[in-house]
């Protein structure tokens, strides 16, 4: 007789978003326990570093400063990148 091993999944797949994935896996997975506060934070801080760096580049270094709609396509397309 074979023994099935059973999937187990802490995270529920259907509470994942299909446009913003990324995001809502770090939601579950902060809800569930997986991830803690800290490790969270860190990856959010992590992604902020990332969008200041892609702005950098988006801007040839000439400026700090976007508008708040192409900050928004940024980061969406790094986040789907990761």
């Amino acid at each position: 007789m074979k023994n099935k091993i059973k999937k187990q999944s802490m995270i529920d797949g259907d509470k994942l978003s299909g446009e913003f994935y990324f995001q809502s896996l770090l939601q579950e997975a902060y809800v569930k326990g997986v991830l803690s506060s800290k490790e969270s934070e860190r990856i959010q801080l992590e992604c902020l570093k990332l969008l200041a760096d892609s702005t950098e580049r988006f801007t040839r270094g000439q400026s700090s400063s976007i508008r708040v709609e192409i900050a928004q396509g940024i980061m969406a397309s790094n986040l789907f990148t990761i």
